[in-house]
């Protein structure tokens, strides 16, 4: 298994990988490419931890990645942070997306039939889950 929280991981090459599973809870991953790699059921959702008394989180973040016909389905991607990055033809089928943030991203053939999309962030209309 995958086991990479917390991990610093920006303008990594993940093209084509078999991520199948993998563990990326709370990682940065800005400016990453993923384009074609096998990411189902991986975990990017953020940790929680307490400071000050306040549970805080630590959201994962995808900003400026290539995602282009990255295989995406059943993956968990909570509060994740898609800014500007480029899902073209990716495939988020049956993926928990609640409260991610998809301002800026170029989605053209995304495909999210399934996903819980509930409070994400996207730039005009939110795409159809069916």
């Amino acid at each position: 298994d995958i086991q990479l929280q917390s991990a610093v991981l920006d303008q990594s090459d993940f093209r084509s990988c078999f991520l199948r599973g993998g563990d990326f809870r709370a990682s940065s991953m800005r400016g990453a490419r993923f384009s074609h790699a096998d990411i189902r059921n991986a975990d990017f959702s953020p940790l929680f931890f307490e400071a000050n008394g306040q549970k805080q989180a630590s959201p994962c973040d995808l900003s400026e990645s290539n995602m282009r016909y990255a295989n995406c389905s059943g993956g968990r991607y909570k509060m994740a942070k898609f800014m500007n990055a480029d899902l073209s033809y990716a495939d988020f089928s049956n993926a928990d997306l609640t409260d991610a943030d998809f301002t800026g991203v170029k989605m053209d053939g995304t495909k999210f039939s399934g996903a819980k999309i509930e409070g994400a962030k996207f730039d005009g209309e939110p795409p159809s889950v069916e």
